[in-house]
């Protein structure tokens, strides 16, 4: 059987005409994942794509996102175990990306003290602005993450159309209470994107979560989000009283 790093070279030189690949639990790191990107930037009939529980590190990551740049044939794409080094190049690469339809980002949640696999399934047509929408609506996407947030939030630095996000049911008040508001106002305070409504019902942010929501605005952490705060007044001592006649 060849090494996992020689499987893009295998498949890129039996001219691949496959349309689903499914990859899971095989243990790929940066070289597979180099490969494998050498496939996609060439030509193919792959449609469906998946890399779930597997191990790229950041190199790997980044030679995906560059191949998902020049992609034309890749409609869905699966990842786990994203990590913070993982959202930028990733997210640069979905920016420029005009046929990739579905990201799905799994990712081990604890919820209420149980580990389960959460799956988010996010439309990138629609967030990096390729469709020119003003409402992108995540209400239904999923459990998003920390990380799933961040990339979020990078593809719309660059959205020129969105007006409103509605975050609801997404899952993310957990992720708040844990740490903090910064989660979801900093992936959206870069860049110059138009949006200006932010929809966090349904949330389950309890009384924690709304806390720190809240100093996060307070602090400026999304600067078109603003709290208005009224001017203060000059203080105007009130009027004496004339000096009453002293008696003779």
């Amino acid at each position: 059987m060849a090494p996992v790093e020689d499987v893009g070279q295998h498949l890129h030189l039996a001219e691949l005409v496959l349309q689903h690949l499914e990859l899971r639990d095989n243990g790929l790191a940066d070289r597979a994942a180099a490969a494998l990107a050498a496939v996609l930037r060439g030509p193919s009939a792959l449609e469906h794509l998946s890399l779930f529980h597997n191990s790229v590190g950041r190199r790997g990551a980044a030679a995906l996102a560059d191949a998902l740049r020049a992609n034309r044939t890749l409609v869905s794409l699966t990842m786990t175990s994203l990590k913070t080094e993982h959202i930028e190049p990733l997210a640069e690469g979905l920016r420029s990306n005009s046929t990739l339809e579905i990201l799905r980002l799994q990712s081990n949640v604890n919820t209420k003290g149980v580990q389960k696999t959460a799956t988010v399934t996010l439309p990138i047509q629609l967030i990096n602005g390729s469709l020119g929408q003003p409402i992108i609506d995540l209400s239904m996407a999923g459990v998003m993450t920390r990380v799933s947030c961040a990339v979020v939030g990078v593809m719309l630095a660059e959205n020129k159309s969105v007006k409103t996000l509605k975050l609801s049911r997404t899952g993310l008040g957990s992720v708040v209470q844990a740490e903090g508001g910064h989660v979801i106002f900093d992936p959206l305070a870069s860049g110059e994107s138009t949006l200006h409504v932010l929809d966090l019902s349904d949330m389950e942010l309890g009384d924690n979560g709304g806390r720190k929501i809240f100093e996060a605005l307070i602090v400026g952490r999304c600067k078109r989000i603003k709290i208005p705060v009224p001017a203060a007044r000059a203080h105007t001592p009130p009027p004496t009283a004339p000096p009453r006649p002293t008696a003779r």
